[in-house]
């Protein structure tokens, strides 16, 4: 873990096809969208990946300098790790927290031993330090801009179609726990 307090176990309540979500959830959102806006003014290709089940991948998925760079917000190095495990080497792995301060010395050992690219950084500071990160690292090959718009475009058909998945599998269960087949006609 990255954090030194414990994590919020986070619970939505679904009422009248309004979600209810606690105040850490709520802050968790905003936080996501402000990092957003601030990747947006510098990315040429930003998405916000919201529909993941389980929250597996990236919070927000973009391109910088032609290279892919993946969002966790509030997650582990494990965990983002893992994530960059299925994409191209050159790809920037960034963990925003709302302070430098919340990530602790087995995180920070961590992305310093890590074989990935990996950035430690609050708001404040990311900007400048993926702008001073993908200045200093290796020189890479550069990958054709148009490729990294398809790969946008991929990425945005398979959040659809997980969101169309889970959207089904909620309403089958909440039929199959709510009535049973005599129920209905009976």
């Amino acid at each position: 873990m990255i954090f030194k307090e414990k994590e919020v176990c986070l619970i939505f309540l679904f009422v009248k096809n309004k979600i209810i979500m606690p105040s850490s959830a709520i802050k968790r959102f905003k936080f996501e969208k402000e990092i957003f806006n601030i990747l947006s003014c510098i990315c040429a290709v930003c998405h916000r990946i919201r529909y993941l089940p389980d929250g597996r991948g990236p919070n927000i998925i973009g391109a910088f300098t032609k290279t892919v760079i993946l969002v966790q917000c509030l997650e582990s190095v494990l965990k983002l790790e893992r994530l960059l495990s299925n994409f191209p080497k050159d790809t920037i792995g960034i963990l925003v927290a709302s302070s430098k301060n919340k990530f602790n010395y087995s995180a920070i050992e961590r992305v310093r031993t890590s074989e990935y690219n990996i950035i430690l950084t609050d708001k404040k500071h990311l900007c400048p330090d993926l702008i001073q990160f993908s200045t200093n690292r290796r020189s890479q090959t550069p990958l054709n801009l148009d490729f990294n718009f398809k790969l946008a475009a991929s990425f945005s058909v398979i959040i659809i179609f997980l969101l169309i998945f889970q959207i089904i599998k909620i309403l089958f269960k909440s039929y199959t726990y709510t009535y049973t087949f005599k129920q209905i006609f009976s």
